[in-house]
């Protein structure tokens, strides 16, 4: 069996977690995108999209555009959107669509019993 262990969570304070929560960048239409960016100051897509407005954007997956991120992520925490768990825990996540619901865990999970096939995704 494989083994599973409590962390501490960084998320949205309660007030928060609708508008910080977001489905991926990806699946956005470009006018849909500019305007969440533009109508919503808590979306994470701040956060992976920190350059948003700016006219020159650094490459894609270059040191510049990570160190973008990481100042966009640490306003977050400093700004009181997001905030770490002070004890461990082991978090239940649950999703509802079309009349079906999924639940599932969140824990910290061993990388090799997951390279050996003991944990599935």
């Amino acid at each position: 069996m494989a083994e599973i262990r409590a962390f501490r969570a960084v998320r949205p304070t309660r007030d928060k977690v609708h508008l910080v929560a977001t489905r991926p960048y990806y699946t956005y239409k470009k006018n849909v995108l500019k305007a969440k960016l533009q109508d919503n100051p808590f979306t994470f897509l701040h956060i992976i999209n920190p350059e948003f407005g700016e006219k020159i954007k650094s490459p894609a997956n270059s040191v510049e555009r990570f160190e973008l991120v990481k100042g966009a992520y640490k306003e977050f925490v400093e700004d009181g959107i997001l905030f770490q768990d002070a004890q461990p825990h082991i978090y239940l996540y649950r999703q509802t669509k079309d009349n079906h619901e999924y639940l599932g865990v969140i824990a910290g999970a061993s990388v090799d019993e997951y390279r050996m096939n003991l944990i599935k995704n």
